[in-house]
């Protein structure tokens, strides 16, 4: 069987130059109407930064449905973009924007996952087939990243210096407060990781804003990670492929290529 790249898939059903990718088509996400100006405070700003974050990812993963929109730079230039709607149940659809091959869309319910392959057929395959597992991953069970619940991982050689709660501009007409976490290495050359999340001090308290930004002495480059979170509970007609749209990955005539996300 030949191993044929999803560059040819993906630009045949996207074209090349990003027009359908999530970060251009989804443009700047609405506020979700959460909250109102005569709203009072939820109290969340009076919790410590490690409850604020527990309750955030909390409620993210009690969520009937959000929409999380990612976009990732490397020194000011776009290096990718998600943009994701995740419900209860295991579902989630959407997109991922890679400038190397166009735009993937995809489709989760559980452990089934498709991705579309053309107008009018997609791959089925289960979400642990070692083809398409790293994409399904992106798709998986709702929450805020463990690095900024718990920190970078042990073998990174970084070490959270100070996480706090503080004051923040809102967010249009969404009050907010921000949990900012700061992490670095020893050294003039190591890295440093600074995160800021925004979270609804009116309202329900669900995360309106993430700001990752990792800065690399020693590659001389800074990385910028991007999240918006909006749509809370709004019902988006979750629908899985038509079988008959659908073929299973190991009824293909090729191997699927795809590149790391």
């Amino acid at each position: 069987m030949a191993a044929v790249s999803v560059l040819s898939i993906a630009l045949s059903a996207c074209g090349s130059d990003g027009a359908g990718s999530a970060s251009a088509g989804a443009g700047a996400p609405e506020p979700s109407a959460t909250t109102s100006p005569s709203a009072e405070s939820n109290g969340i700003a009076e919790l410590s930064a490690e409850e604020i974050l527990r309750r955030t990812d909390a409620l993210l993963g009690e969520a009937s449905w959000y929409r999380q929109v990612v976009s990732f730079t490397e020194d000011f230039d776009s290096t990718g973009s998600t943009d994701l709607t995740f419900g209860s149940g295991g579902r989630c659809f959407g997109e991922v924007y890679d400038p190397s091959i166009g735009t993937l869309e995809m489709t989760r319910q559980g452990d089934d996952f498709w991705l579309k392959l053309d107008e009018e057929s997609y791959v089925h395959a289960p979400a642990d087939h070692d083809a398409i597992a790293a994409h399904a991953e992106l798709c998986a069970s709702p929450g805020l990243p463990e690095s900024v619940l718990a920190g970078q991982p042990a073998d990174s050689g970084l070490e959270t210096t100070s996480l706090v709660v503080e004051e923040a501009e809102d967010q249009g007409r969404v009050p907010v407060v921000a949990v900012r976490r700061e992490e670095s290495g020893e050294g003039p050359d190591a890295d440093t990781v600074t995160s800021e999340l925004l979270i609804a001090a009116q309202g329900e308290p669900y995360p309106v804003q993430l700001r990752v930004v990792t800065d690399s002495p020693a590659q001389g480059t800074t990385t910028v990670e991007k999240f918006q979170y909006t749509q809370f509970g709004v019902d988006p007609g979750f629908e899985t492929p038509a079988v008959e749209q659908t073929v299973e990955i190991d009824d293909l005539d090729f191997t699927l290529d795809l590149p790391a996300p």
